[in-house]
């Protein structure tokens, strides 16, 4: 009996993944994000249709696509002192996609974007040693959690991600201002498979699929209040997504599916770029998350804090020739999740470092390639709770992203 409610207690700890946002709302949303790590102030560029629409409105007449795929690896630890118990997931995401495509006219412009606005992350256990942490996270030395104890779960795969669509326009009201806005359909979806004798023998469903959808608005403008210097302001509504949660039992029963409901907070993104001399531009960028402005916050994000999230970048973009531009870049994530709320192996928030390098090559005229990569520095993070004294848990975390993508302008 101890180890059928160990196995429920495991798996509600391992599923706190996809009610949360595993690296939710995400600052970088293309390679050309990933190189240079601040994009807010982009123009003239069809990467503006990801970060600052209104820029669309320096690009010149036609059509222009981009397309790009991002490839991140991650590996997440924690540990438990003075228990002794440790807990490692190691995974590899192929696909983070991105693509827009605008048209300029006239004095505006229209454009289609996708790209992944939340999560992207998830999690592989495997072992004796992260199935008794999981439980140990959820009841901390209750039903003889101790390191060594066999868990009647084996195996707990995670996954999340929310991809957007956006649809919308840009127009300039005067030489130095271009306003936009658009609409953006957010789905977000999440898995998570389980193996083990409780999975085996009915117990427990060995696989969950919880996805929920929802519409935001986004308003945006762009001052350029001299030559070279260009000021962004870009917000982004709250919004709750409805959906279901189905689940799967080994033999292939299907359970009846159950209504959900998500929550995405308000966004607001403000960006300065300034070209410093000839061929080189600097760009600062800085997100605001509002996780605290709405009763919604309680609901949906128990077990984050719910004071703002906040996000600086500055990055450099360096033309050294027709065929070569170089970037560097460098951003900080403050989360402020305090101790007593970071008590999920599965999930846990960090603040962070990023620094990102890359480069564009245009072998020719209307075509370019984007190559970029970063290194996440996650600062180690502490977790506990009253139950859990004087036990704490010690999460860290690596990760390294690469792109490749392909802009055209027709």
């Amino acid at each position: 009996m101890k180890k059928f409610f160990r196995s429920i207690a495991l798996s509600t700890i391992a599923l706190a993944v996809i009610v949360g946002n595993a690296m939710a709302y995400q600052l970088t949303l293309d390679v050309s994000g990933e190189r240079t790590q601040s994009r807010n102030a982009t123009q003239g560029s069809i990467k503006a249709a990801y970060y600052n629409p209104a820029g669309l409105v320096n690009l010149p007449e036609g059509f222009h696509v981009d397309l790009g795929n991002r490839i991140l690896y991650l590996k997440t630890t924690t540990e438990v002192s003075p228990v002794g118990l440790e807990s490692e997931s190691e995974t590899w995401t192929t696909l983070l996609p991105n693509a827009a495509v605008a048209w300029r006219i006239g004095g505006g412009a229209l454009f289609l974007s996708f790209d992944i606005r939340e999560g992207g992350a998830g999690g592989f256990w495997n072992d004796v040693a992260s199935m008794n942490l999981l439980g140990y996270a959820l009841n901390p030395g209750g039903f003889g959690m101790t390191a060594g104890t066999n868990s009647l779960l084996t195996l707990v795969e995670l996954s999340t991600y929310t991809y957007g669509v956006t649809l919308g326009g840009a127009f300039r009201l005067a030489d130095w201002l271009a306003v936009s806005g658009g609409i953006r359909y957010l789905q977000k979806n999440s898995s998570g498979y389980f193996e083990g004798l409780a999975v085996a023998g009915g117990s427990l469903y060995n696989r969950l699929e919880r996805s929920a959808y929802g519409y935001q608005g986004i308003l945006g403008a762009m001052i350029t209040p001299m030559q070279g210097l260009n000021i962004a302001l870009n917000f982004t509504s709250m919004t709750v997504k409805t959906g279901k949660t189905e689940k799967e039992m080994a033999n292939g029963f299907d359970l009846a599916a159950e209504a959900v409901e998500d929550w995405s907070p308000a966004m607001l993104a403000f960006g300065v770029g300034y070209t410093v001399a000839q061929g080189v531009e600097v760009q600062l960028s800085y997100n605001c998350t509002f996780n605290g402005e709405s009763s919604y916050a309680q609901t949906f994000r128990f077990d984050r804090n719910n004071d703002a999230d906040h996000a600086f970048g500055l990055g450099t973009e360096y033309k050294l020739m027709d065929l070569l531009t170089v970037s560097f870049g460098l951003s900080y994530h403050i989360t402020g999740t305090s101790e007593s709320q970071n008590i999920d192996p599965t999930d846990p928030s960090f603040d962070k470092m990023v620094i990102g390098a890359g480069a564009v090559i245009s072998p020719m005229e209307g075509l370019q390639i984007d190559l970029g990569l970063s290194y996440q520095i996650f600062f180690e993070a502490d977790g506990t709770n009253n139950a859990m004294a004087p036990a704490v848990m010690t999460h860290n975390r690596d990760a390294f992203v690469m792109g490749l993508g392909i802009a055209y302008s027709l």
